[in-house]
């Protein structure tokens, strides 16, 4: 079975009770589960500073996955390699962000608005 991840605007987001684009990475960076994403993201940033590592956008991260993923080159001396496992990483650390009390997906959440 195959799974899928939808990244939409905050307007349907905060309304549908899902967690907005700021509120993911922020999220991501605050629970230990996470801390592998953190680390990718301090490393590539070059930052130690949660509050900045979460201001940072999902799309400027994934262009950097794909970019050095796409044209073979390293960055923040992570292989091609490094990248692929990374970018996994990643996109996982965001579907895992889902299954957490607060998002409409998470069993026992309320209805969505109609």
């Amino acid at each position: 079975m195959s799974k899928t991840c939808f990244i939409i605007g905050a307007g349907f987001s905060a309304l549908a009770n899902l967690p907005i684009q700021s509120n993911i990475t922020k999220r991501m960076f605050a629970r230990k589960s996470q801390q592998i994403n953190g680390e990718i993201i301090k490393n590539i940033f070059k930052t130690d500073e949660p509050e900045l590592m979460s201001q940072v956008p999902l799309e400027d991260i994934f262009t950097i996955f794909d970019k050095s993923i796409l044209s073979d080159e390293a960055i923040a001396n992570m292989s091609k390699t490094e990248m692929i496992d990374a970018r996994q990483r990643f996109l996982k650390g965001i579907t895992d962000e889902f299954k957490y009390p607060g998002s409409c997906f998470h069993p026992g959440a309320r209805p969505l608005p109609t």
